[in-house]
């Protein structure tokens, strides 16, 4: 009786309590905590910035104390035929101070932050690609949801009208000829069907996988509304509220994009290194002071205190070619960098203008899609009625089935295009909000 109600309680909540979806951020998170090679990059971020801070350190006052014990054996006698002590102790406590380096700390601490900035874009631009590319398998499945539940329904489709076809065959309306045509129709129904149900079971699993969890929970369910403003501006844009588009994005990916920031920054990082290499042709200054406290020799643990104050300065003198050589050459690796980095920004400035353009022509392909589907399904109603009133022939029939089919997958397809292209833009942007595509548009 304990077991029965405990099942009744169980089936209630599983009837009550909503089942767990999986949303789009949700998965982006799971991938970023699970994935090696982001975390693997996340320390690498640590690691930099303790490293600026270590350099920093170098420039900060350094003090210590140290002491000495020494056994002499035999002992020492100085003049007038006094033996010192076996032992003798000393103990000191060293502040020292750099007060020029040639700049080398202050250009090392710098080069420092410049390494912490190109890990810092590393670690993003690879959690925007993990991102990406969890979006792209995401909505696969979702994709491949749709296509599922298409082929469940042009399955139980062929299913009715192969049942309407056996009638018609039965009263004399239809020959055999029609007959194996429906027949044959259900089969590539069921084929299809199977393998969609195979083509989901994949996609999923290679979700999950890449999520690093065992099991994937249900997805937000795709919608196939287009009633989306974003799509809505995007399919009345005209020639000239394009360019303005266009240069929007251009300007803001100039800005903002990881990939031009990086470049931006390794250019940095080989005009600090000439710099560098600059302050080989400088001087070091240091100033050192001291107080140390030492046996005398004869009476143990009486210290006598003196004081030390040194201030050091040297200057390389030899070899000053090979340093003159490795400044030049810091110098032209710098121009090197420099040029190569504006041919890249170029390069990323076409491939933000091709994403734009393309998620403006796929999400025109999604409202001519949706409009050929909504054509598609309302034929084909029509077309089944009067094929039930033996006012249309079987051939026709198929062949207009076959129409509606290909236009529900167009629609799926165009929707997932969309899709891709919307992510690509983002990802091109440095962004994955994508509140800033209305942003842009409204500038």
């Amino acid at each position: 009786m304990k077991r029965f109600l405990t099942l009744i309680v169980l089936l209630a909540f599983a009837i009550i309590m909503p089942a767990q979806t999986l949303s789009l951020e949700e998965a982006k998170a799971l991938a970023r905590k699970n994935n090696p090679e982001y975390q693997s990059k996340l320390a690498e971020y640590e690691a930099v910035k303790w490293n600026t801070q270590a350099v920093l350190g170098s420039a900060l006052p350094a003090l210590n104390l140290s002491g000495t014990y020494l056994y002499s054996d035999p002992v020492t006698t100085v003049a007038g035929g006094i033996k010192l002590n076996n032992d003798l102790r000393t103990i000191s406590l060293n502040l020292s101070q750099p007060i020029f380096l040639g700049g080398k700390v202050w250009q090392a601490y710098q080069l420092g932050k410049l390494n912490e900035r190109m890990s810092e874009l590393s670690l993003r631009s690879f959690g925007i690609t993990l991102g990406l590319e969890v979006e792209k398998k995401y909505q696969s499945v979702q994709s491949l949801i749709q296509a599922e539940q298409l082929s469940q329904k042009q399955f139980n489709s062929a299913q009715k009208n192969m049942l309407m076809a056996e009638l018609k065959y039965e009263s004399g309306l239809i020959s055999e000829a029609d007959l194996l045509r429906f027949r044959s129709t259900l089969a590539t129904r069921e084929i299809a069907l199977l393998q969609a149900d195979m083509a989901l079971e994949l996609a999923q699993s290679d979700l999950s996988n890449y999520l690093g969890i065992d099991s994937l929970p249900e997805l937000e369910q795709a919608s196939l509304d287009i009633a989306d403003p974003l799509l809505e501006r995007l399919v009345m844009m005209d020639k000239a509220a394009s360019d303005a588009f266009v240069n929007n994005a251009l300007g803001y990916a100039q800005g903002n994009n990881l990939g031009i920031k990086a470049l931006e920054t390794s250019t940095a990082l080989a005009k600090k290194a000439y710099g560098i290499s600059k302050s080989a042709f400088l001087p070091s200054v240091m100033l050192t002071g001291s107080r140390q406290f030492r046996e005398n020799g004869i009476d143990r643990y009486e210290f006598t205190g003196s004081n030390q104050i040194m201030l050091t300065a040297s200057f390389a003198i030899l070899p000053q070619y090979a340093n003159y050589a490795a400044t030049r050459k810091a110098y032209h690796d710098y121009r090197a960098g420099l040029q190569r980095s504006k041919n890249s920004i170029n390069g990323i400035s076409l491939g933000v203008q091709s994403s734009v353009l393309s998620l403006i022509t796929t999400a025109k392909q999604v409202k001519a899609a949706k409009l050929a589907r909504d054509y598609s399904a309302l034929s084909y109603a029509q077309l089944v009625e009067r094929f039930s009133l033996n006012m249309l022939s079987a051939a026709e029939l198929i062949d207009a089935e076959v129409m509606d089919s290909a236009a529900a997958l167009a629609l799926i397809n165009a929707n997932m295009n969309y899709q891709k292209s919307l992510s690509a833009l983002l990802g091109a942007l440095g962004s994955e909000d994508i509140n800033l595509i209305t942003t842009l548009l409204d500038k």
